[in-house]
């Protein structure tokens, strides 16, 4: 499922100082291995390979036969260091799905899609799977948007009459018909796909020839060798989280602010430079150290360098992202806001045209700088009542001078606020009731879980508590008694949702984001013994799952699956 270069040329079989040779560029590829240029277009993308190899035969000469005497070649100039002794033959194909993952799916079910389809292409290599690659009890959640889905075939030995695959129906015919293109190429050979070398000087020793000064042949520890691989894939990684964030404000530059994406083109350009001038000078010292004209010291010293490059080193390209967060969030919960056809207003003038066109809407006024995520959520709940409120605006206060232009009553332009307009008046709509602050905290974990399932428990588990609890003013009346409720909210939000992304991954750190959380959980008690949101939402058998440090019994466990409900264990 790896997308990184470094594993995509393992794959292929090639190793050690070639693999180096290949990332810095020293080396070009063609055929098959043209998908190790295939990169992902962000990191939010997803991409899986199939990979088919096909051998036929292995030709080479016996180095020690002296009838080779007479047809060594004398002009071998004075960087000849290897002879070719073995050549392997067949072909290999690679056929690549990648799934830009616009709507941020989590990987594992998208990696689980991408497998189902190319499974098929498996069934015409005869190839037995061990237990874990088999996915025949899977089921397609059919998630995947077409137009997403990037595809893409290369191989060693090309179809000439039917041009190359475009779908995978096509690529699955194509992988079936290899071992006949095979035979039909040099005489059932396929192309050559390895090169078997020994150094020249053991050709020397075993036919006795005494020709000129031996040339210098040094091998770089591997030690040093994958330390720069690991340069290689800090610097794939974090060209695609840049791209990430370039992409999103691409989608987004009338909402940025001044020079914000320039500042991020200025950054690119200089981390590429820096990339480019890294693989240029990889390949040089590469070719120098191997010859004996510069020391093992001058790669080491190339690694220093990254390290401390301050575009470079993936350190620093993720603090330089980092000063975006405000602004990424700001767009994030902007895209939210204006889906579905809602009005988007930066001027007072703007605005002026919807009041002489529409004679009711719902008005959402915000400020990012001092953003009340609460308004947002209530927004949204405005929004599903569309046969009552069907014209919905929001007002970037951020970008108006003068809010009084647009909010006369002096009583109301003082703060962020939801209102309802209607025939030239204004009415506050900011004021919760009792569900609407428990669905908010419900709807902001659903939003972050990739499991719908699970909001009916959520649902059902919310209208049994309205049935009991305190009354829509007392419960009003708590709320702004805990001025900090909110925020606590969202810090148990955010580390709930670290949980269930450690859970879906199988991260190694689980068990420490798993105690995180339970620690959060206890110190979260806003009402004491009258309210607990958590055991509201998920229902009474949660704090058992927690008690037992989130190991449950395997009938619990087998229930708890079967009713598609989120269990810690």
């Amino acid at each position: 499922m790896s997308s990184k270069a470094s594993d995509k040329i393992s794959k292929l079989g090639i190793k050690e100082e070639l693999q180096l040779s290949v990332l810095c560029g020293a080396v070009s590829v063609g055929g098959s291995a043209k998908y190790i240029e295939e990169h992902k277009p962000s990191k939010k993308a997803v991409q899986c390979s199939f990979v088919q190899k096909i051998r036929t035969v292995d030709e080479s000469i016996n180095i020690k036969h002296v009838g080779l005497r007479d047809i060594y070649s004398k002009t071998i100039g004075e960087d000849g260091t290897h002879v070719v002794f073995k050549i392997s033959w067949g072909a290999n194909a690679t056929v690549t799905l990648t799934y830009e993952n616009e709507e941020n799916l989590v990987h594992r079910e998208i990696q689980d899609e991408l497998k189902l389809k190319l499974e098929k292409l498996k069934s015409f290599v005869d190839i037995p799977m061990l237990p874990e690659e088999s996915s025949g009890n899977m089921k397609s959640n059919k998630i995947l948007k077409n137009e997403q889905l990037n595809f893409y075939l290369n191989a060693d030995v090309m179809a000439n009459d039917q041009g190359a695959p475009r779908t995978l129906d096509e690529a699955s015919e194509f992988i079936r018909n290899m071992p006949q293109r095979v035979k039909e190429t040099e005489k059932g050979k396929g192309k050559k796909l390895f090169f078997h070398l020994i150094p020249l000087s053991v050709m020397k020793k075993q036919l006795g020839i005494q020709l000129g000064p031996e040339a210098i042949l040094c091998s770089i520890q591997s030690s040093i060798l994958k330390d720069l691989q690991r340069v290689f894939d800090e610097l794939e990684e974090s060209d695609e989280e840049l791209r990430d964030l370039e992409k999103l404000f691409q989608q987004n530059t009338p909402h940025l602010h001044q020079n914000e994406l320039a500042r991020l083109k200025d950054f690119q350009h200089e981390f590429n430079k820096f990339r480019n001038d890294f693989k240029g000078a990889v390949a040089q010292k590469l070719r120098q150290v191997r010859s004996g004209q510069a020391e093992i010291e001058t790669l080491k010293k190339l690694i220093v360098d990254h390290r401390t490059n301050i575009y470079a080193t993936h350190t620093k390209v993720i603090e330089f992202i980092q000063t975006f967060n405000k602004s990424v969030e700001r767009l994030e919960l902007l895209q939210e806001i204006l889906k579905n056809g809602v009005h988007y207003v930066d001027c007072a003038q703007n605005f002026s045209k919807l009041q002489s066109k529409y004679v009711e809407m719902i008005v959402l006024y915000l400020s990012f700088n001092n953003a009340n995520y609460e308004l947002s959520r209530k927004f949204e709940c405005q929004k599903k009542k569309k046969d009552k409120n069907p014209v919905f605006v929001f007002v970037d206060v951020d970008r108006i001078e003068n809010i009084s232009q647009i909010i006369p009553e002096k009583e109301l332009n003082s703060f962020n606020g939801l209102f309802r307009y209607s025939q030239g008046k204004y009415s506050n709509l900011e004021k919760y009731s009792k569900a609407e602050i428990f669905l908010t905290f419900a709807t902001t974990i659903l939003r972050r879980n990739p499991v719908e399932s699970l909001g009916d428990n959520m649902i059902t588990n919310l209208q049994e508590y309205l049935k009991t609890g305190p009354s829509d003013e007392e419960f009003f009346k708590q709320i702004q008694e805990e001025k900090e409720l909110r925020k606590e909210i969202f810090i148990l939000v955010d580390a709930f949702h670290d949980a269930l992304e450690a859970l879906s991954s199988g991260s190694p750190d689980t068990r420490e984001i798993m105690k995180t959380f339970k620690e959060k959980y206890y110190n979260f008690n806003p009402y004491g013994q009258s309210l607990d949101l958590l055991h509201i939402v998920y229902g009474k058998d949660f704090e058992d799952n927690i008690e037992s440090d989130f190991k449950v019994e395997s009938k619990f466990k087998n229930e708890a699956l079967a009713n598609n409900r989120w269990i810690f264990y």
